[in-house]
């Protein structure tokens, strides 16, 4: 047999169909060419369900890197798999580069500076509100929404509060389990109210 390939066709109702041909040469015993023949086997259903899964894909891909929050997709061991465009935007690194290394690395929590481990190692860590809600998607499935963390972020020589408002959720992402973090600055919400509440 030769390889297999795929055809297109224009079925006479105007339908597109497809075929897999696997082609095979008939020979002679002195090994003279004698003919050919080939096997047909119509696969258009699984190309347009390929294509359908494709642009779903697609979608999705796009839906992630347009949310309106900042999305870490870590793994069991809270190290990032992947993040969004926002999430890129408010670290300053691509997610490319943020592969395997854990989110309060990427974002540049002081606590992970306490310890040459990093992120999940330093005094704090243990009471991290993002870790713990992390922690417990893990063991339990259960998703944790509206979670308020106030990390330190070293930014140059400068360190700075922020207000983080987060969700947890687990998912399964081709075929892996992984954990979803989602995170809002919330910080400007914050001092607003501060400011509005001394008026009060």
């Amino acid at each position: 047999w030769s390889e297999p390939y795929l055809q297109r066709y224009r079925h006479r109702d105007g339908r597109e169909i497809w075929f897999r041909i696997s082609p095979r040469a008939r020979l002679a015993a002195d090994g003279s060419f004698l003919g050919s023949f080939a096997m047909f086997a119509d696969i258009t259903r699984q190309v347009e369900a390929d294509r359908a899964l494709a642009a779903r894909a697609d979608q999705l891909s796009e839906l992630f890197e347009n949310l309106p929050v900042m999305v870490f997709v870590v793994d069991a061991d809270r190290r990032v798999r992947q993040m969004n465009s926002l999430a890129e935007a408010f670290s300053g690194k691509a997610s490319k580069d943020a592969v395997n290394t854990r989110v309060g690395d990427i974002i540049g929590c002081a606590n992970a500076y306490e310890d040459p481990r990093g992120c999940g190692h330093g005094e704090e860590c243990t009471i991290c509100p993002l870790r713990l809600a992390l922690d417990d998607t893990q063991r339990t499935g259960a998703s944790h929404r509206g979670i308020a963390a106030q990390p330190r972020l070293v930014r140059g020589s400068a360190t700075t509060e922020i207000h983080l408002r987060a969700s947890t959720a687990r998912i399964e992402l081709h075929g892996e389990p992984r954990l979803l973090l989602c995170c809002e600055d919330v910080s400007e919400s914050v001092r607003t109210a501060r400011a509005l509440s001394g008026f009060s």
